[in-house]
């Protein structure tokens, strides 16, 4: 019987120190806050997107952004979609049938990311069903629905933006092979 391991003792580097990933991510996280400051709109979900995406390589940023998109699109339109049969049948008003709702189009979520052979974006997908569903806009459910998807897509392009542009630990070792 393998023992439990809560710890990762494989993981932790023999110093601590701040890398590129760590300045890059810093750097991503503050972009996508600026521009929804300049959007005028909550900066969190653009901020996660950010911490979501930065991984190690460019190759790996890109991926993970394509997937993050992916999940982005599909838990927003079932978010929208679930926002606009709530306020045609007036659902929102029956609070616990509403959530109730949500969680079932979880469901339909789940089953498309399956179906779609992605199932790594399930859980991304259905983060975002919730914040859309749930989160309602001030002055429509539909603009704060749709603002919960731009924030997050800003989040995603910052990532990427920055991951491409600043030069990452391959290419730095690879300009310095003294080092």
């Amino acid at each position: 019987m393998k023992k439990f391991q809560f710890f990762e003792p494989e993981a932790t580097p023999d110093h601590i120190h701040i890398g590129l990933r760590t300045i890059k991510t810093v750097v991503a996280v503050f972009i996508a806050a600026m521009l929804c400051y300049l959007r005028d709109s909550w900066p969190a979900l653009a901020m996660m997107a950010v911490v979501i995406c930065m991984q190690a390589s460019t190759e790996k940023t890109i991926i993970m952004s394509l997937n993050r998109t992916l999940a982005t699109v599909i838990g927003g339109v079932f978010g929208m979609g679930t926002v606009f049969l709530a306020d045609v049948t007036g659902l929102y008003h029956i609070v616990p049938l509403y959530y109730l709702a949500v969680s079932v189009v979880m469901i339909l979520v789940i089953l498309l990311t399956l179906y779609i052979k992605k199932p790594s974006i399930t859980a991304l997908s259905c983060v975002v069903l919730i914040s859309v569903a749930i989160s309602r806009g001030l002055d429509s459910p539909y603009i704060g629905a749709m603002n919960r998807v731009i924030d997050t897509l800003i989040g995603i392009g910052a990532a990427l933006l920055v991951n491409i542009t600043l030069p990452n630990r391959k290419a730095k070792a690879a300009a310095n092979p003294e080092e």
